[in-house]
């Protein structure tokens, strides 16, 4: 599927060359469409699905804008929008300009609230040149009447990113968890034995 929702989830959908767009995409396509100036060019967003009751009628759709602003928006917009941004920002813009040539397209598939301000998101990254992507899932979460992206689900995001920075109690260390130390091998290469009890 175009958008990175399983066929199986959908009930109805189109198949065009070798894309396969589903009706809920459809849908916004042609509401944006009729929207759109006379170049008749627009860029498709696809709102998130619902899993169960929201906070209120705006949250899914700004759920979804803070992913977007996180991902693919400006420096000012990214860090506006993440916990942690000053750790966690730097590894994003070095993988956005890894990944530029893939041009990778956000969509934002289901949210789900389990508290009041906290949601739960899955999301995937359509690659361009073919069907394939990255999923990913995490949390966003509101603070002050605002919702952020946590650095958590950040950096899950990005291949290798949460080795990057260590993340305790609720903050972004900068430097890397230390790896425990290997026994040291003998000079024939076994492991040393174990100490005789006394």
């Amino acid at each position: 599927m175009a958008c990175g929702v399983d066929l199986w989830d959908v009930p109805r959908s189109v198949r065009a060359g070798g894309a396969v767009l589903c009706e809920r995409c459809l849908v916004s396509i042609a509401e944006q469409l009729a929207k759109s100036d006379a170049s008749g060019q627009v860029e498709l967003v696809v709102p998130p699905r619902l899993a169960g009751p929201a906070p209120d009628d705006d949250a899914a759709t700004a759920v979804a804008a803070a992913l977007s602003a996180v991902f693919s928006g400006t420096a000012a917009e990214r860090d506006a929008s993440l916990l942690g941004a000053d750790e966690v920002s730097p590894i994003l813009e070095q993988a956005r300009s890894m990944y530029a040539s893939m041009s990778p397209h956000l969509v934002v598939n289901r949210v789900r609230f389990p508290e009041p301000d906290r949601a739960e998101v899955r999301f995937r990254f359509v690659l361009s040149g073919g069907p394939g992507g990255i999923d990913a899932q995490g949390e966003v979460v509101r603070r002050n009447g605002s919702w952020l992206v946590t650095p958590e689900t950040a950096l899950r995001a990005v291949p290798g990113g949460m080795s990057r920075v260590t993340l305790t109690a609720g903050r972004v260390d900068s430097e890397p968890r230390p790896r425990p130390h290997a026994p040291k091998q003998s000079n024939n290469g076994d492991l040393p034995a174990s100490p005789k009890g006394g």
